[in-house]
């Protein structure tokens, strides 16, 4: 006897809960902090969904149609997309809020590849400067794409070929124990965005579907406790843990899968109070729009700023935006998303080539602000105080040795001039992990033990920020603090730099940096080269550093002494050691004992 496709209203309560909770996590991320689960109820909900009617098509008719999946699946999806990237196209053209990174994201949209884009370029030094765009959360969307991409072929092998259900839930089992390996092993940021490390969550929904809880209604009681359970478990994770903790990878997500799957098996035959929670009227419609609303809800909340409204109360603004979002999901589905989903108006390649042809023009808007994004793709990412009136501009650079100078001079008085109660405006542009003695145009490599490491474009580009820093700010004097990582071994090519090799390479890292500085603001009326006079008192725990470094380290304060007796406007400022304790609590007065 061969069966259809049963509507199960339930799941359409779940994706209302799903959507909610992921809405609240992204603007109220204190409220829940743990609302991410949505998405991962989404990917279970999913995978159990198309499995199911693959298998419902496959009884019929003894094959997949996967261009007409395929179809269905595109109907479904993309029309919207195409609208909200033009939509969102304009709106940030009009609002003059567009970015490098927005073009990127589109790009990911437009492709259903933004989770490539979050995993491999969303966090890169060129996209610094807007680390958030309103189109950022639709990696999950390309998940569940490129999953659908995959899974039909995969699908009908596997029906096909094992003809036992246990046995096809058995393949999924080890698929999924694969995909979770992957996650392991990928870690936080690159494991949440990528297919691979995510897709055990769709493969769960996949298993649950070959269990044949669709053909076999389990017994009530049994989905109320499942129900009961997920309900719990997925409560407690929303409230209690955030998308950064480590346990997630994989072990935490693996909960989360496991809560989420109990759930959806639970809706297959609801108890009567399941029903009365997930089957009510005004849940099931929320349900049924969640695609909508999850695609809007950023671009709405984001737009709709308290800046551009005008609106101070956070719960007015809040009222607004639910509002318009209201608003906009609606008309999403019923003028976009239904007529074309129901094949009320067709969407073939010319549709498609249209849609895309008007989304990729409305892309051209965003060139001017991406180019401006692209020129200052190397500058510092902290922003540039305002100096008042009288107050001495100090600009810091280095590395992590000059973020802890530039704490220390921020906010205290100038005793180089005859105003002893002055204060400094101090920007520290330092870079952590960078290096001066890696330029743009060497191929030099730290050593970190047996293994060699060449810098990233960002810190290798250091003399451009350096420059536009300098000539955005006008500093009166500028103070150069590194060492921490110059010192550290280094290779060119195949060959271990000598201690005298490194020290001439410091002597013209440190030249080029003063002429960076001063080409960007002649008017710099002194360059500081700060080093330390006992340099064990920067090892890091408790540490004590190697011969060889400490060999480097002499050079280094070599180097700035010879810089310094070549050039009448630098001077070298050796502090003690007690300035630095180990980047504890330093002694008072830093920067009156760092102009004398």
């Amino acid at each position: 006897m061969t069966r259809s496709w049963k509507y199960l209203p339930a799941l359409d309560g779940i994706r209302a809960f799903a959507v909610a909770a992921v809405v609240v996590f992204h603007f109220w991320p204190s409220v829940l902090p743990g609302g991410f689960i949505g998405v991962d109820i989404f990917f279970v909900m999913s995978g159990f969904l198309i499995t199911s009617m693959m298998n419902v098509e496959h009884e019929r008719h003894d094959r997949i149609d996967l261009a007409a999946f395929w179809g269905r699946r595109i109907r479904r999806l993309v029309p919207a997309v195409l609208v909200l990237v033009t939509v969102c196209s304009v709106a940030l053209w009009w609002t003059d809020t567009g970015s490098a990174l927005y073009i990127a994201h589109a790009g990911g949209a437009l492709t259903w590849t933004t989770n490539l884009v979050e995993a491999f370029f969303g966090r890169s030094p060129v996209f610094l400067h807007n680390t958030n765009t309103v189109l950022d959360h639709l990696w999950s969307l390309a998940i569940e794409e490129q999953f659908y991409l995959v899974w039909p072929i995969a699908g009908l092998l596997l029906v096909r070929k094992v003809a036992s259900p246990s046995r096809r839930v058995m393949i999924v089992g080890v698929a999924i124990a694969a995909s979770a390996t992957s996650m392991a092993f990928a870690g936080p940021v690159v494991g949440y965005f990528r297919t691979d490390a995510r897709a055990f969550e769709l493969l769960a929904g996949a298993a649950l579907a070959y269990s044949g809880v669709t053909q076999r209604p389990l017994d009530a009681r049994w989905c109320g406790a499942a129900a009961a359970a997920g309900f719990i478990v997925l409560g407690a994770v929303s409230v209690l843990v955030e998308p950064q903790d480590a346990w997630l990878y994989p072990w935490g997500f693996l909960v989360i899968t496991a809560a989420a799957t109990l759930l959806v098996a639970a809706a297959t035959n609801p108890p009567t109070w399941l029903v009365g929670v997930l089957e009510r009227r005004a849940v099931r419609h929320v349900g049924q729009v969640s695609y909508g609303i999850y695609l809007w809800h950023i671009p709405v909340f984001r737009i709709l700023s308290s800046g551009r409204t005008g609106i101070d109360s956070g719960w007015l603004l809040a009222a607004v935006r639910l509002a318009v979002l209201a608003a906009v999901v609606e008309a999403s589905y019923r003028f976009v998303e239904q007529p074309f989903r129901t094949g009320r108006v067709r969407f073939g390649w010319g549709a498609a080539g249209v849609g895309y042809a008007i989304a990729l023009a409305s892309l051209l808007l965003m060139v001017p602000t991406a180019r401006e994004d692209w020129n200052r793709r190397w500058d510092s990412p902290v922003e540039m105080p305002t100096a008042a009136q009288g107050q001495r501009r100090v600009l810091v650079t280095g590395d992590l040795s000059a973020i802890v100078l530039g704490d220390r001079l921020a906010g205290e008085p100038d005793d180089s001039d005859d105003d002893p109660g002055s204060a400094l405006a101090v920007w520290t542009i330092a870079d952590a992990g960078c290096s001066i003695a890696s330029g743009p145009d060497d191929n030099r490599e730290v050593l970190r033990g047996e293994e060699s490491e060449r810098a990233s474009g960002y810190c290798r580009n250091w003399p451009t920020r350096w420059t536009h820093a300098a000539a955005a700010f006008h500093p009166d004097v500028a103070v150069v603090s590194a060492g921490f990582n110059d010192t550290s071994p280094m290779v060119d090519g195949d060959q271990r730099l000598s201690p005298e090799a490194a020290e001439a390479v410091y002597v013209e890292a440190t030249r080029a940096g003063i002429a960076s500085l001063r080409s960007g603001h002649a008017g710099i009326e002194r360059v500081y080269l700060v080093t330390v006079e006992d340099w064990s008192a920067l090892a890091l725990a408790g540490g004590v550093w190697s011969p060889e470094r400490v060999e480097l380290q002499r050079r280094y304060n070599d180097a700035l002494a010879t810089v310094a007796d070549s050039d009448p406007g630098v001077s070298v400022v050796t502090l003690p050691a007690d300035d630095w304790s180990a980047f504890g609590d330093g002694a008072e007065g830093l920067g009156g004992r760092l102009w004398r």
